[in-house]
């Protein structure tokens, strides 16, 4: 029996209760760096940092992997009365980094925000809000 306050999950989705959906998202990437100069830095080059021409490193090549471009995402979706429903989505990716962050004794890298969103709809009036900030 589905009451007037249950939510149909979609295809993919998984339910959190009658009432909340969660659909989860994301993927895994592996990328490989090869430059000359060696700028020492991962996917997200600084390229300020690029050496020149009398600094030893300009002579150099490098080469690494990284799968630090990986995403995961999710979105949340939960009916509060039979009129009104939140949802709230939320992506994240690698490229963080703090002062303490290298991939040479712990691979530390930190999890950054991508985007964060959240939406309140009133489904008999036809309001809708969406608040939120895009990442990096």
């Amino acid at each position: 029996m589905i009451l007037a306050n249950d939510l149909i999950c979609n295809a993919g989705s998984y339910a959190l209760g009658p009432a909340v959906c969660f659909t989860p998202g994301g993927f895994a990437e592996l990328a490989g760096i090869a430059r000359n100069p060696n700028v020492v830095s991962d996917v997200g080059t600084d390229f300020n940092g690029i050496p020149f021409r009398n600094d030893p490193r300009s002579r150099e090549n490098e080469f690494r992997f990284s799968a630090r471009q990986s995403r995961l995402s999710g979105l949340f979706t939960a009916k509060v009365e039979p009129t009104l429903q939140i949802s709230g989505y939320y992506e994240i990716d690698f490229l963080g980094a703090a002062t303490n962050a290298n991939s040479r004794e712990s691979n530390s890298y930190n999890p950054r925000i991508r985007q964060i969103f959240a939406t309140v709809d009133s489904l008999d009036t036809g309001w809708h809000v969406l608040a939120g900030r895009p990442g990096a």
